[in-house]
């Protein structure tokens, strides 16, 4: 199973982010959100929106750069390949 991670090129903001999609902005996860990315690909990012299957796994997820989900901010598109993972 690949874990490769994506970044999409259109511009989003928070505002643009579904409300299905849940804010993790607790220290834990996020760190092992990092780690199971990769710090590399994850270092700019202070907190998270994550999309999640009914088992709990994450299909999808979106990075932000400062630590409160202002409306007007960006958000950058974390596409996750086959391999999902739980919070």
């Amino acid at each position: 199973m690949s874990n490769r991670v994506y970044h999409s090129r259109r511009l989003t903001f928070v505002r643009d982010i579904p409300k299905s999609y849940k804010f993790i902005q607790n220290s834990q996860d996020v760190e092992w959100i990092k780690d199971y990315l990769g710090k590399s690909k994850t270092e700019d990012y202070e907190t998270f929106f994550i999309k999640q299957n009914t088992d709990g796994d994450i299909t999808s997820a979106y990075g932000l750069t400062n630590s409160v989900p202002y409306m007007d901010k960006r958000a950058y598109k974390i596409r996750i390949g086959s391999k999902a993972f739980r919070v």
